[in-house]
């Protein structure tokens, strides 16, 4: 019976593993602090009583958990970050952020053509995204707010980042890509003054305390009749003391943004190839 759980636990995580990965690849940096908490977490609960079928046979056991949980969390939240420095640019992305320290990339491939892909991709609206308003809840949670969502017809997602008061410029599109980019700050101080920035100046703004945000999204010819539709999200940090509030902030949200990141492609395939 002892072993019968142990298996059921195992396969449970493992299949948490999986799904996860399927949405989010994942980043060991972003794995480990999660795993951390949740095995100082359950150290918490057998500090109260043991549980000797997850090999915890006393509170001893259980501290030692604890702590090797929260380490294990805190390395991989600290970890030292490098910037990636583009030389050669591919893409409007690689040219409007050509340097940055984090980063995902989404793909799946789409029985359409170019145009008819770009076009669905480009019409996705946050209903369409099943875990949209839970994850945007949490966020907010997260950082302290509330969020609701809005009343009346969802928009489409690029037509919410075409917005100035969401924080996110258009930098540049062609009829196969376009680039946003955002600029701010992780905490203010008194006497900041506003960050003022256009699509112009996006790329060559460098004032210390700042951190860019840039995502790209972008069809490519996959052949026979199929295109692949991409999406990369970049951030890059101005400064030392902002690259470690954002290495934190980044491995804590990775795992949600890779998951609304896949599910606004796979809402993409389902437009461009006439899938409910």
């Amino acid at each position: 019976m002892v072993w019968l759980i142990r298996s059921l636990i195992a396969v449970t995580l493992a299949t948490l593993l999986a799904v996860l990965h399927y949405y989010s690849p994942l980043q060991m940096t972003s794995v480990v602090p999660y795993a951390g908490l949740l095995l100082a977490a359950t150290g918490l609960i057998c500090l109260v009583h043991p549980i000797k079928t997850i090999f915890i046979r006393s509170r001893w056991a259980a501290a030692g958990l604890i702590a090797t949980g929260f380490f294990a969390a805190a390395l991989a939240l600290w970890w030292p970050t490098s910037t990636i420095t583009i030389t050669e640019p591919v893409s409007l992305l690689d040219e409007a952020m050509p340097q940055y320290e984090f980063v995902e990339r989404h793909q799946i491939r789409v029985h359409a053509t170019l145009s008819r892909a770009f076009t669905a991709l480009k019409a996705v609206t946050p209903d369409e995204l099943p875990a949209y308003n839970i994850l945007m809840k949490a966020r907010s949670a997260a950082l302290g707010s509330s969020w609701t969502k809005p009343k009346g017809p969802s928009p489409a997602i690029v037509d919410v980042f075409s917005d100035p008061s969401s924080g996110f410029k258009l930098l540049r599109q062609t009829d196969q890509e376009m680039v946003f980019g955002g600029i701010g700050r992780l905490r203010y101080k008194s006497g900041d003054e506003p960050l003022h920035w256009s699509p112009e100046t996006f790329t060559s703004m460098n004032q210390p305390g700042s951190v860019k945000v840039a995502f790209n999204l972008r069809v490519n010819d996959a052949g026979n009749g199929c295109t692949n539709i991409t999406t990369e999200t970049r951030l890059h940090a101005l400064d030392e003391e902002s690259c470690r509030g954002v290495a934190i902030y980044w491995r804590m949200i990775y795992p949600g943004s890779g998951m609304l990141r896949t599910m606004w492609l796979q809402a993409a395939r389902s437009r461009a190839e006439g899938r409910p």
